[in-house]
């Protein structure tokens, strides 16, 4: 759980929201207030924010009024309790309904002005995304650009970390990339598995380029842009026709064992994936040696 609170562009109204996520909003006496910010627990809320208070979440009067009492300037609450809370008076509006983790996320996305438009998107899934994400956010690192990674195991934007609890959902995500932008970075990796990322969670999200460690593993009779589409199901990124798909290569595994201590199959694998994607976005192999070079010169 957390907030989207940072650097919201996109004016958005309670009437907005209503007509976005399909909301009852009462009498539509609030459907003017301009809502700044979202918070999907209540230590996160701001003052301006609308508070998410979703399934599985125990709500009562207190719960409402600590979260008005922090400056929500209105509660969305599950359908399933508007006989209970429709009839009253309370100090703020109340909005009912069960917009999903895919409408919430892409309603992060728009009120932050879609920062994943201003970045390249790399994520990375399979059986070794974790390492492999964090193997390509190096190597984004070694060749000049400044990237921030989205990884259960060590999230980042540039040098700063950033800590949340796992499995993250669409407002942390967007939170991130709205980070990153204001960081200065031009690209943000994400390991795109269940441990790091909540179902839903990435519908704000454009994806230029996804790593498959495990392409051909399972079917090798599916095109990469199937295991793709597969892969990336549950957390619904946008796949537009732009979107580049890769599992390792011949010529990715080569300057992989030419990096990697031989014996180190685990080692070679994700820096593999990694110089794949990489390519995939464009780089030549020779700035890919060149670079990883450097490095070994200046180990």
């Amino acid at each position: 759980m957390g907030s989207l609170s940072e650097s919201t562009t996109e004016r958005t109204t309670i009437g907005d929201l209503g007509r976005i996520l399909g909301l009852d909003i009462g009498s539509g006496q609030a459907a003017p207030v301009t809502v700044t910010s979202l918070a999907d627990d209540l230590q996160s809320v701001t003052p301006g924010a609308l508070f998410i208070a979703g399934k599985g979440m125990h709500v009562t009067p207190d719960v409402i009024t600590a979260a008005a009492d922090r400056g929500a300037y209105a509660v969305l609450l599950p359908s399933a309790l508007k006989p209970a809370y429709a009839s009253g008076d309370p100090d703020i509006p109340l909005l009912f309904g069960d917009p999903s983790a895919t409408e919430l996320s892409s309603l992060a996305a728009r009120m932050a002005g879609n920062p994943a438009n201003q970045l390249a998107i790399f994520t990375v899934s399979g059986s070794q995304s974790a390492g492999s994400a964090e193997a390509l956010a190096d190597l984004l690192h070694v060749l000049g650009n400044p990237v921030g990674l989205i990884s259960a195991g060590n999230s980042y934007s540039l040098e700063r970390d950033l800590v949340f609890s796992y499995p993250i959902g669409g407002l942390q995500v967007e939170s991130v990339l709205v980070s990153a932008v204001e960081d200065g970075a031009t690209s943000v990796v994400i390991d795109a598995s269940g441990d790091t990322l909540a179902p839903g969670s990435l519908a704000g999200v454009s994806v230029d380029v996804c790593g498959l460690t495990d392409h051909g593993a399972k079917d090798g009779s599916r095109t990469l842009h199937d295991e793709m589409v597969a892969a990336l199901a549950d957390y619904a990124p946008q796949i537009t026709e732009n979107t580049h798909a890769t599992g390792r290569t011949g010529d990715s595994d080569e300057i992989a064992r030419e990096n990697v201590t031989s014996g180190d199959d685990l080692g070679i694998s994700e820096l593999s994936i990694a110089v794949a994607m990489v390519m995939q976005a464009g780089i030549k192999k020779s700035g890919i040696r060149n670079a990883l070079r450097v490095v070994q010169d200046f180990a």
